[in-house]
């Protein structure tokens, strides 16, 4: 009962945030507090890689930052689309690197453990992993909402929305239908609170 109430009133407080940030900030105020948002994600993952000091996981904050400045200055947002619907190419191949990254991920994760000592044991590439993550993600929202920008200045809000509540409805539902129905565990290596049924329930 306490994790669905710290979720309802988060939600409460974030969404309309969140919404409001997605529809009425200009495209580089978007751009600079996703480029913030993408910073406390870099704040975690230092944890993730084992950093016991504030003072490491800044360093990868600002590194993280830093790289996302030099994309920023290639990629500016208003000029991140050729035309409405052509990319600029830099920004492509970015992106499908992080396809790549995100087709290894799933199979490091559908593997767990086999192939853990591969990463588990090497900071730096924990580091690395975490840059593929957090650094296209940044890209990919900045795509998004600037798409056809020029046209309709509301049409890359209505996508990030529809994005949005994919993946809230998906929570929702993995969330009630887990608790309610949830026996079979889906990958208990990964995630043991995970169960089949709640992952029906997200879909």
């Amino acid at each position: 009962y306490n994790l669905l109430k710290q979720r309802i009133i988060t939600a409460l407080i974030l969404a309309p945030a969140a919404i409001s940030a997605i529809f009425y900030l200009p495209l580089n105020y978007f751009a600079a507090l996703l480029m913030a948002i993408v910073a406390i994600g870099a704040w975690e993952w230092g944890a993730l890689m084992g950093f016991g000091t504030k003072i490491r996981r800044s360093i990868f904050v600002i590194v993280t930052s830093i790289l996302i400045a030099l994309i920023w200055s290639v990629l500016s947002p208003e000029n991140i689309w050729v035309a409405s619907k052509q990319l600029q190419s830099n920004a492509m191949y970015l992106l499908w690197l992080s396809v790549a990254w995100w087709l290894v991920s799933a199979v490091l994760m559908f593997s767990y453990p086999r192939y853990s000592d591969f990463w588990s044991n090497h900071r730096s590439i924990r580091g690395v992993f975490g840059w593929l993550t957090l650094i296209p993600t940044w890209l990919a929202f900045v795509v998004i909402r600037s798409n056809n920008y020029g046209e309709d200045p509301y049409h890359g809000a209505q996508l990030l929305m529809f994005l949005f509540l994919m993946v809230w409805t998906a929570d929702v539902g993995a969330y009630f239908v887990g608790k309610a129905f949830g026996k079979h565990k889906l990958m208990p290596n990964v995630s043991p609170g995970k169960t089949m049924e709640g992952f029906l329930g997200g879909v």
